[in-house]
């Protein structure tokens, strides 16, 4: 998913459960670290290259997948779990 920071846009949307990539301006640096900060997985600055952002797109879910491997596959103990799961 790619999320592109506009001027004005009111909020993120998207992030949590599928991989997301931020798209914006240096000069809305602290609206990519805001995201960042809420969830988005990675950001690109403007103009985008195509090549890096497929990327960094398959990057970030290679991970995903990665992560969902473990999560399904390995047991933790109850010790290290997170109270909130």
């Amino acid at each position: 998913m790619v999320c592109a920071v506009q001027p004005g846009a009111g909020r993120w949307s998207g992030t949590g459960k599928c991989p997301s990539l931020a798209i914006g301006r240096s000069e809305n640096n602290a609206r990519l670290l805001r995201g960042l900060e809420i969830g988005v997985n990675d950001y690109l600055l403007r103009p985008v290259d195509k090549n890096e952002l497929l990327a960094r797109a398959r990057t970030q879910i290679r991970k995903r997948r990665y992560t969902d491997h473990l999560r399904d596959n390995v047991q933790i103990p109850s010790r290290w779990r997170s109270p909130t799961r």
